[in-house]
């Protein structure tokens, strides 16, 4: 969303977005919603259909891994490779913020309602990410205790 797009190429995210908050048309950004939704459960029901089954006992069971994965030239190369994407990445944010610090920036950051709506930001966006945390705990561990006694399509797969 932060890159924004435009009419012929956009996300479905920022398309949800532009339709509530720009049009105030709550119908079509209720509809996008449950587009979007529909497309992520067919991905996630194609993913789980596609997935391998949990190991129980088997060969890799008793697998003994080594003790250090990565050897230091291996670590180097790494090192290098998350630099060179941090220069890549960093210029440009560091000039959003310096481009935004400004004499009147004090002034705004000390008005009220700026602060009575990130307050209520910050109150909706915990309240969402418990909710998200909740739900997506409650379907981790459905799917897990699913895998390990055997149900495979709501039937039972025990052997």
């Amino acid at each position: 969303m932060a890159l924004g797009g435009g009419p012929g190429a956009t996300t479905i995210e920022l398309a949800i977005y532009q339709a509530i908050r720009f049009d105030f048309d709550l119908q079509t950004g209720a509809l996008l919603a449950l587009w979007q939704l529909l497309l992520c459960g067919l991905l996630h029901l194609t993913l789980q259909r596609l997935a391998r089954p949990v190991e129980q006992q088997g060969r890799d069971s008793q697998l003994a891994l080594p003790a250090q994965l990565d050897s230091r030239a291996e670590k180097i190369w790494d090192t290098i490779w998350i630099a060179l994407a941090a220069l890549f990445v960093l210029p440009p944010l560091v000039m959003v913020a310096v481009s935004g610090l400004n004499p009147k920036a004090l002034e705004l950051l000390s008005q009220r309602a700026l602060l009575e709506a990130t307050f209520n930001s910050l109150t909706l966006a915990s309240g969402a990410a418990v909710c998200a945390f909740v739900l997506g705990s409650a379907i981790v561990l459905t799917s897990r205790f699913w895998r390990l006694h055997g149900y495979i399509n709501g039937q039972t797969g025990l052997k």
